[in-house]
């Protein structure tokens, strides 16, 4: 029993350590759009009910990496190592299914709420919890359907990084969460029996925002050992700067594209030069299966100003999207130049 209380306590601070890790959320662009909407909502005298399909999506998301199994953590060859018997074993199991955060707030939902909605709410958290569980044991056993293996290695220098760079943005959940309010948008515009062309720009700008906080550090997933591998590239630090933010760029232009492209090109053009500076003087390290994490001053920098030139830019002034063109060569130059000194 000495043991099993022992592995527990060990668990415990594990999972206590990973839900730190998931309030990184509260610093990426999304949330502070959600955050804002709400206390604008409270600032009026009525709920914030703007902000509930925002706070829905990160709920939904968050779930995912929340559903983890801690003994996951644990190497396969220490564990069969540990002199446990079978009895301590289940009970070990059923201990850490306990310790989930998605299945301990699905028990205190039911016993707080005593609804039938409570349990189906509880249910499909836990059903959450059995598809990461299947995801991670088809990782293990067909490697190659893992999403980041799927992106195939392209010719050259800068094709090889760039396949890097967006196998790292498969590994963020920046990207799903975009990918599903691109198809959400998709399916209003092409479902809906009369859709409000007006929407189209926002939800444009809601596509490019979703993702935006990688722009404020693309090199967060890199460990400081492995940015120095960056030096021996045959080349300059335009290029290397180019191959992650044209990542970002692919993105947003392919999922805004049934939208509204002026839009989504605008914003992320905006977006990009306004990460630059806390991209390349600011290391802030990024987790997998995590949201991405950035600076709150400049997170609200893009939300406003790359929102307000992408709006404009689909009303048709083009010399908004001319100042974000020029805008982002500038920092893209000067960031560059700044990674030529050897100053990142």
């Amino acid at each position: 029993m000495a043991a099993l209380t022992a592995i527990l306590s060990a668990l415990v601070k594990v999972v206590r350590r990973e839900l730190r890790t998931l309030l990184s959320v509260t610093l990426n662009n999304f949330f502070l759009v959600a955050a804002f909407l709400s206390y604008g909502s409270l600032q009026g005298g009525r709920p914030p009910f703007a902000a509930a399909p925002f706070f829905f999506l990160l709920a939904l998301f968050l779930l995912f990496p929340a559903s983890g199994d801690p003994l996951d953590k644990i190497p396969q060859t220490t564990l069969s190592l540990w002199p446990l018997t079978a009895g301590q074993r289940a009970a070990l199991r059923m201990a850490t299914f306990i310790l989930s955060p998605v299945a301990a707030m699905g028990l205190l939902i039911v016993i707080t709420l005593r609804t039938w909605s409570a349990v189906l709410l509880a249910a499909g958290m836990i059903c959450i919890r059995g598809m990461a569980f299947v995801g991670l044991r088809t990782k293990k056993r067909w490697p190659r359907l893992y999403p980041p293996r799927l992106v195939p290695a392209l010719p050259t220098a800068f094709g090889r990084l760039f396949s890097l760079n967006l196998r790292q943005l498969l590994c963020l959940m920046d990207f799903y969460l975009t990918v599903v309010i691109s198809i959400l948008g998709c399916c209003y515009r092409f479902l809906s029996l009369h859709p409000d062309p007006a929407a189209f720009p926002i939800l444009a700008i809601l596509v490019s925002l979703a993702s935006s906080t990688y722009s404020q550090s693309p090199f967060g997933m890199e460990s400081r050992g492995s940015l120095m591998l960056y030096r021996v590239l045959p080349l300059r630090g335009w290029q290397v700067l180019l191959a992650k933010d044209a990542v970002y760029m692919t993105l947003v232009c392919v999922l805004t594209l049934p939208l509204n492209l002026a839009a989504g090109v605008t914003f992320s053009l905006a977006a990009l030069a306004i990460g630059r500076y806390p991209s390349l003087t600011k290391w802030t390290p990024q987790r997998r299966w995590r949201f991405a994490s950035g600076d709150i001053r400049f997170g609200f920098a893009q939300i406003f100003l790359a929102s307000a030139a992408a709006f404009s830019a689909s009303q048709g002034d083009l010399w908004v999207i001319g100042a974000a063109v020029l805008g982002y060569v500038a920092s893209l130059m000067v960031g560059g130049w700044y990674w030529d000194r050897g100053s990142f």
